[in-house]
């Protein structure tokens, strides 16, 4: 009988019609509970995909949610989404360290990426948009204004040998 039950519990989570009927009988707050996660666009997530919270309070506290993909996030959360100071690692070594806003990246922060580029200023909708200043393993680096991941506004670009343009960028 109990053989019976996992084999029905296991088809049921790997099927569409019971993955749509644990989505219309959603809960009216986010749940951690399998079957039933859904991720920081509110879209519906199959269990199978992610491992979950895996200490603290990953709906309104302070948590540690960690996906299948080995990505991880620690830090506030606010109705499930991430919100507040966190860090978010992704498995090939990027990580944001800074402040999220209704689960984006949104305020004060610093991406650094595994090649060692680096950014570090202000994010607005989960990019770079207002001052900040990037840099370049090789020695380059901008400093100045950004709006949607790209110079635009008043900066300086420098090169590694101490050449450089400060002037208005726009568009990249």
């Amino acid at each position: 009988m109990y053989k019976w039950l996992l084999l029905l519990i296991a088809l049921c989570v790997a099927s569409s019609s019971c993955s749509k009927q644990i989505k219309n009988n959603r809960p009216s707050e986010l749940s951690t509970k399998p079957g039933v996660i859904y991720d920081k666009n509110d879209e519906f997530v199959p269990v199978e995909r992610l491992l979950g919270c895996v200490s603290g309070d990953c709906l309104n506290g302070i948590g540690q949610f960690q996906y299948k993909d080995n990505s991880m996030y620690n830090g506030q959360w606010k109705d499930g989404k991430y919100h507040g100071k966190g860090v978010y690692t992704h498995p090939d070594g990027t990580r944001y360290e800074g402040d999220f806003w209704n689960g984006k990246q949104h305020g004060k922060g610093v991406v650094s990426l595994a090649n060692g580029e680096r950014y570090d200023g202000e994010f607005k909708d989960k990019k770079a948009n207002g001052k900040g200043v990037h840099t370049f393993p090789d020695g380059r680096w901008y400093k100045g204004d950004f709006k949607n991941n790209k110079y635009h506004g008043k900066g300086v670009f420098s090169l590694a040998n101490g050449e450089h343009y400060e002037g208005d960028y726009y568009d990249g």
